[in-house]
């Protein structure tokens, strides 16, 4: 008698060993490793919650989800009240293109005493499930923005320079301080061929309207055209875009664009995305002709979740303008930016955002002045406030520090801005 009861405490604490050492596993990203281990020791407990639990986790996060569903649903013959379970259940429904089961779990959860972040996450699971059932999505949005900015001509802080050609020159313009209103309207139509295609269509307004520099004013309307393919855990996207723009009332700016988009889900709200881009520039005005250009560019980033942090979003974006005409005042450019930006909930309805942006623009042309390639870095800091009021009313406020440093002296100059945004979504 004594040593069984000896025995069974060995088993008991290797047991106890080897579910510590699969949940650490977990924990560590190493699902598969995990799985192994959790196997064997479910052969010998069919019946152990916790390890089904696990198993199923860990492959939905490989995305076996026929496996996950096994083990999930394990439990529910057991304890069918768990809500926890229950959740995860219907999350790989969800993954399964199980609408039906997805749905009925969903509500089972919605039902009872929840944290309000799960209630909301719910929420939106079930709506994005019925709008997949909707052949026609209509949204629309309005808002309105007003920004101060206290360097609105970008004007340097250089008082004299020097050229080659010019010698010495004094510069007269003062930093001019000046508010805008910003109005917007946009409208969305999502038509879903089937379940592997959607087609977009989405129309932008935009005016603003300065105090004292009127002659800034600009209206410009926008339409883009995209189609998305999925393909599991992948997004195809190919868009056309083209911009209007008028200033001063007058025809000012055209941009036809084209774009082609591949978005990569990795891990439950973890992706990664490419993009390639051109657009055609041209002038309306015949002073800013030489200014027409044509640009290539590409676009790298990744969306990174954290549990402590909020959300990051990693940005690399190159592109090439090319001016179609030759001109002393006008040269080919090459950008290259890295921006890093993140999103901070403090409440269920207050986030925090923040942003940095590095740019680094260098032209291909001597300047026709200075005799010499402009180079430019331009920094932009932001921080900024967003607030929903309620599921459709969102009232935001953003602080910029812009800073552009340029190895011509005339070219550098620093702004501060300050914007507050109110939009309302239909």
């Amino acid at each position: 008698m004594k040593k069984i009861i000896i025995l069974c405490l060995i088993y008991t604490s290797l047991f106890s060993n080897d579910l510590t050492k699969a949940m650490d596993l977990f924990n560590q990203n190493k699902f598969q490793k995990s799985i192994d281990i959790l196997t064997k020791l479910s052969q010998n407990d069919l019946s152990n919650s916790k390890i089904n639990f696990y198993l199923g986790r860990s492959y939905y996060k490989i995305k076996n989800y026929e496996q996950a569903l096994i083990y999930f649903e394990r439990i529910i013959i057991v304890n069918d009240t768990d809500l926890r379970v229950r959740l995860e259940l219907a999350q790989t429904y969800m993954m399964l293109g199980l609408d039906y089961d997805a749905l009925e779990n969903f509500n089972y959860v919605l039902n009872n005493n929840i944290p309000l972040a799960v209630k909301k996450n719910i929420e939106n699971y079930i709506l994005y499930i019925e709008n997949k059932k909707q052949k026609h999505i209509f949204k629309a949005m309005v808002g309105m923005g007003y920004t101060y900015d206290n360097n609105v001509n970008n004007t340097t802080d250089v008082k004299t320079f020097n050229t080659p050609i010019l010698k010495d020159v004094a510069i007269t313009d003062k930093k001019i301080k000046d508010t805008n209103m910003l109005f917007l309207l946009n409208g969305n139509h999502n038509y879903k061929i089937d379940d592997s295609y959607i087609l977009e269509n989405k129309v932008t307004l935009i005016k603003q309207e300065y105090k004292k520099e009127q002659q800034k004013n600009i209206f410009f309307i926008s339409y883009n055209l995209n189609l998305s393919q999925y393909k599991k855990e992948d997004k195809f996207t190919y868009g056309l875009s083209y911009l209007k723009m008028e200033m001063e009332e007058k025809p000012y700016l055209n941009i036809l664009g084209f774009s082609i988009n591949y978005q990569k889900k990795i891990l439950t709200d973890i992706y990664s995305f490419l993009s390639f881009s051109y657009s055609s520039k041209s002038f309306q005005q015949q002073d800013n002709k030489n200014l027409d250009s044509n640009t290539y560019g590409f676009t790298i980033g990744n969306s990174l979740p954290t549990d402590y942090y909020g959300k990051f979003n990693f940005l690399y974006i190159y592109s090439r303008e090319n001016m179609k005409r030759e001109d002393p005042n006008s040269s080919d450019k090459i950008s290259n930016a890295i921006i890093v930006s993140n999103v901070y909930k403090l409440t269920d309805k207050l986030s925090i955002t923040e942003s940095i942006n590095n740019s680094y623009i260098d032209e291909q042309s001597n300047d026709s002045i200075f005799l010499k390639k402009k180079k430019e870095e331009l920094n932009t800091l932001s921080l900024g406030l967003s607030y929903n009021i309620n599921k459709t009313v969102n009232i935001s406020s953003t602080v910029k520090h812009i800073q552009n440093k340029s190895n011509i002296a005339i070219y550098s100059y620093e702004k501060q801005t300050i914007d507050l945004f109110i939009k309302k979504s239909f």
